[in-house]
């Protein structure tokens, strides 16, 4: 999967907003047998992490 679309994204860091290149995906081996996952899912958005 070729990302042609986006190559950077703009993230907060130390006050400013800097940009962040997107890499391409990793390639994964499949698991050997079965495994269990837990999921956890933040309790709020914050569209600006700066603001109040």
């Amino acid at each position: 999967m070729k990302r042609d679309t986006i190559l950077t994204l703009k993230l907060p860091r130390g006050g400013s907003v800097e940009d962040y290149p997107v890499r391409e995906p990793q390639q994964f081996r499949k698991p050997a047998g079965p495994f269990t996952r837990v999921a956890y899912a933040a309790a709020h958005v914050v569209a600006d992490p700066r603001s109040a």
